[in-house]
């Protein structure tokens, strides 16, 4: 005897797993897995969302409003852009995911708990710039940018949404094999002169100072310093990004 899958005549339809809100730079998607079994190509998704304390009286019970998402009905990818319907950072949200194919509709799968764009969404890498002339080192950075929806307008950086941002900012010296941090309050940091013939990568990510958001990092940036027989002269420094005392020389961050 085997056991008939969720498709099978007469069986439930099996509902869509791992329903979650998927967000980067306040781009929210409700995101999902097939349903084990779910090989159908007909299968369609439907989705709506609630606001958490977004409630109705049902005679002697109370229910949760739910919002129908017409760009997302009987739709066949698995996953569903929210972004427009989460707009407002200071709510939180729930979703849910029906299945429908060719013997019926599954319940409703809804996502496990509360999701609150301001604390939940994940910084993407910043917009990164990395140029070498006459051995100094500058990096430019900006944004990140939140994700445009209908309700946006214009380009809107991160920096203006969230308080106390930083970019961090690893340099990694190829030649002496060590890496070291700044932390920028603004988005230039310039060093050198560095030492001839030397490799140097950069990576930078955006941090929030009084919130708890995971960041993503650039890709790394590497440039290599001319051939030649010895560093330039040194000149003196006077600040180092991460407010540290700095010390008297650039080249001595790259030895």
């Amino acid at each position: 005897q085997t056991n008939a899958p969720p498709w099978a005549e007469g069986s439930v339809v099996a509902g869509p797993r791992d329903v979650h809100f998927h967000s980067v730079n306040l781009w929210n998607r409700l995101c999902w897995t097939r349903a084990q079994g779910s090989l159908s190509q007909s299968t369609t998704y439907t989705v709506e969302y609630a606001l958490y304390g977004d409630a109705v009286e049902v005679g002697s019970s109370v229910q949760v409003v739910w919002n129908a998402v017409e760009p997302c009905t009987d739709i066949t990818q698995m996953e569903c852009d929210l972004t427009e319907q989460t707009h407002d950072m200071e709510e939180a949200y729930y979703g849910r995911v029906r299945v429908s194919g060719p013997n019926g509709s599954s319940d409703w799968t809804e996502t496990d708990g509360r999701f609150r764009p301001m604390s939940e969404t994940v910084l993407g890498p910043p917009q990164m710039e990395v140029t070498l002339r006459e051995n100094y080192l500058r990096v430019l950075l900006k944004g990140p940018y939140r994700w445009r929806s209908g309700r946006t307008r214009g380009r809107q950086s991160l920096w203006s949404v969230f308080p106390h941002m930083v970019y961090n900012v690893s340099v990694y010296n190829n030649r002496s094999k060590h890496r070291h941090f700044f932390l920028l309050t603004n988005g230039s940091l310039t060093l050198g002169p560095l030492d001839f013939n030397t490799g140097v990568c950069v990576t930078a990510e955006t941090h929030s100072l009084s919130r708890h958001l995971d960041s993503q990092p650039t890709l790394p940036a590497c440039v290599h310093t001319p051939r030649g027989e010895a560093p330039h002269p040194a000149p003196e420094q006077t600040a180092r990004p991460d407010g540290r005392e700095p010390p008297k020389r650039f080249y001595v961050l790259f030895r």
